[in-house]
């Protein structure tokens, strides 16, 4: 069964390994010790994702599954979403960047509106904000599941023995 994605040396879809782990160097521990439990964390999730191809024996990093249009707008929505609280959260305790918007910036209506009425803004916003942010990520991740699904009936998806099943060591072949 073909993978989803091909070597880069050789471009072959067919036959890959998770590599034999044979280059025991100690970095991942040396990172620990110097550089910290992030590093560290990040050089061994690095290392988990590297196949090899079968045929030319060239060790990569396997691609990760391709994310729908509808991921890509979500999370850009929760990006946007994100950035604005945090404006937001930073313009509360500096009041100085507040005062740096000029007074004829266009939504002074909106400012008494909010002004006058700031309990009923309060629980109107926050929880359009927040539902907004949850409707995004529930419909990426659903988008994402029938995707994959799809992709798993018809290309293989983990390196290892055909069919995408990873290989795991046995009695038989741990010898």
């Amino acid at each position: 069964m073909a993978y989803y994605f091909k070597c880069p040396n050789c471009g072959r879809n067919d036959d890959f390994v998770l590599p034999k782990d044979d280059s025991q160097t100690g970095l991942g521990c040396l990172l620990l010790i110097t550089g910290g439990f992030l590093p560290a964390v990040l050089y061994s999730s690095a290392m988990a994702h590297r196949i090899q191809c079968g045929h030319c024996g060239y060790l990569f990093r396997q691609p990760a599954l391709p994310r729908t249009a509808v991921s890509a707008l979500a999370t850009w929505i929760v990006a946007i979403v994100i950035v604005f609280s945090l404006f937001s959260a930073i313009a509360v305790f500096n009041p100085g960047i507040g005062r740096a918007i000029p007074d004829d910036w266009g939504g002074a209506g909106l400012e008494r509106v909010v002004a006058e009425h700031p309990r009923t803004m309060v629980i109107t916003v926050v929880p359009m904000l927040a539902l907004i942010v949850i409707v995004a990520l529930v419909a990426s991740a659903v988008s994402n599941y029938r995707v994959h699904k799809r992709l798993r009936k018809h290309f293989a998806v983990e390196p290892g023995t055909p069919g995408g099943e990873p290989e795991h060591e046995t009695a038989d072949n741990a010898g």
